[in-house]
């Protein structure tokens, strides 16, 4: 009859424990076969049932009735009558620690009676043999008809501690007796509880285990190992990341397409103060206006046509973590302003919103283009630029330091998936001097690239020439002194090859970019000054 949730029951007998917290019970108790066993219990038997015992739960009583609720009040009046007194309170709890102490030291199933005659059933959790605590019945229970002989038993037990016998006499032969029979089902109900909380302890050890590897894995693949290059402008590189690591300053970086921009933003999370947070990326440039302020800040149900339900935002659920936001350029005016107002007070809006909502991110920005100049364009805003440029990392063009081309090469046959049998060894001289030759406009992204399709074709243990693409053998450009007036005005001589370029290619800015082996803001930075427009080329 004890209620041996409360102070009492923080016993663990020396037994050696699983550790577990309210996040494992929480889920635990809102398994819905958990639910319904217990309202199934109550169904029968009249009574209620309790996990205790918090020391081998591994939470406090106020994290127990948070999560599973306000105490019940008892199923019956003779257990209120005896609790509600002091001493009766008291001699209730030593009853409840004994049971505890008793279950913790055998690990079996317990079956006794409280100080006042009452029968109590108690079940042990286990866990990998470690005791976690118990489910146990809640008021006493009857395994026969209510009798005068146990009556004065029990009134010779009570008398002292100033209970009103005549109420306490009445509420005991009001107390509907369980059937051997009976007790056998709440025996097996009980097990079923306790086999689901089993279950789910041991699936959510099993998911945060899944979890670490997995934290261990991206801490390892984004590791400063994972950025290749001995040349001077990447070592450059690494003796800024070392500083940046640290700090929880917003980051700007800047580089061609294919530099590998992303993998530095991971870098600098999975080894920085957030790196126990969420990484989030998003690319501002793939999405509209609308659909990519939703992203980034969520909406609320019906702000919009299709907004069918309430949706969190990368800020939201990034909370405590770091956002990539790639191509940071194309985010129009418009969001440019929310996204300042997020990084100086740490608030935003929700699409359809009307209240603010506090967030605590680091952002790391990235872009192919000139931000600065954009700034001075008018395209881009300075406030902003300023607030996300606290640190700067500028990617060098694969072309500018050709001496790693071999130690990437070494490591992508290494990482690699090979579709053939043959282990691929190296790559041939002669092979080597082609990569070496070409201008990789696409950057280490295109070399990786060519490098994969080279793998899966190759019918040798060495990459060889013919295993790479026509345009990396023939070193494909458009040359700029055909074609052209040698006595025009050179800006008239740029415009027309940039135009020959976009005719060439039908306007894919991609490959003509390629072809005229400038950077891609080199590129950009052509069309805006000479006012073309790529997609009339089309």
């Amino acid at each position: 009859m004890s209620n041996s949730s409360n102070e009492n029951n923080n016993i663990s007998n020396g037994v050696e424990q699983i550790k577990l917290n309210a996040e494992v019970w929480k889920k635990a108790f809102a398994s819905p076969l958990f639910q319904q066993t217990k309202t199934l219990f109550k169904q029968i038997f009249k009574r209620s049932m309790i996990i205790t015992d918090f020391d081998a739960m591994g939470i406090t009583p106020e994290e127990w009735e948070r999560i599973w609720g306000p105490y019940e009040p008892f199923p019956f009046t003779f257990c209120e009558l005896i609790y509600k007194i002091k001493e009766g309170y008291r001699r209730c709890a030593e009853s409840g620690k004994q049971a505890i102490t008793r279950i913790s030291a055998t690990l079996k199933t317990d079956i006794c009676t409280c100080y006042t005659g009452l029968t109590e059933v108690s079940i042990p959790i286990i866990v990998h043999n470690k005791y976690c605590g118990c489910v146990t019945t809640y008021g006493g229970l009857l395994l026969h008809q209510p009798n005068e002989t146990e009556w004065q038993q029990i009134a010779e037990r009570v008398k002292d501690i100033g209970v009103d016998l005549e109420q306490l006499k009445k509420a005991y032969f009001d107390i509907t007796p369980i059937s051997n029979e009976l007790l056998e089902v709440m025996l097996k109900l009980l097990n079923v509880i306790v086999e689901e909380v089993v279950k789910t302890v041991i699936e959510t050890e099993e998911h945060k285990k899944r979890i670490a590897e997995l934290e261990k894995a991206l801490y390892e693949k984004y590791n400063f190992d994972k950025i290749i290059g001995k040349s001077q402008p990447m070592q450059d590189v690494f003796k800024l990341l070392s500083r940046v690591i640290d700090s929880d300053s917003s980051v700007l970086i800047e580089g061609d397409t294919g530099t590998g921009k992303e993998l530095v933003a991971h870098t600098i999370h999975y080894n920085g103060p957030r790196k126990n947070g969420t990484f989030n990326p998003l690319n501002c440039g793939g999405l509209a206006e609308t659909l990519l302020e939703s992203e980034l800040f969520g909406h609320i149900k019906g702000s919009f046509t299709g907004a069918i339900s309430d949706k969190k935002g990368i800020f939201e659920s990034t909370d405590k973590g770091t956002i990539f936001l790639d191509e940071i350029a194309e985010m129009s005016q418009a969001l440019q302003v929310k996204l300042l107002r997020v990084i100086e007070e740490g608030t935003f809006i929700p699409v359809g919103g009307t209240k603010n909502r506090k967030v605590d991110v680091r952002i790391i920005s990235a872009t192919n283009k000139n931000l600065k100049e954009l700034v001075n364009q008018g395209e881009f805003r300075e406030d902003l630029y300023y607030r996300l440029n606290v640190i700067k990392i500028t990617l060098p063009p694969l072309r500018e330091h050709k001496e790693d081309i071999p130690l990437l090469i070494e490591h992508f046959l290494k990482t690699l998936p090979c579709n053939t049998e043959k282990k691929i060894e190296g790559i041939k001289p002669e092979a080597m001097k082609v990569i070496m030759d070409y201008h990789w406009p696409g950057n280490i992204r295109e070399l990786q690239n060519v490098l994969e399709r080279a793998i899966s074709l190759t019918n040798s243990n060495y990459l060889m020439p013919e295993d790479l693409p026509e345009e990396i053998k023939q070193r494909k450009t458009l040359p700029l002194s055909t074609g052209f007036d040698i006595l025009k005005p050179f800006e008239e001589v740029k415009k027309e090859y940039i135009i020959r370029l976009l005719t060439e290619t039908k306007g894919n800015i991609t490959e003509a970019t390629r072809l005229s082996g400038l950077s891609s803001a080199g590129f950009y930075k052509l069309l805006k000054t000479y006012g073309i427009r790529p997609h009339t080329f089309r």
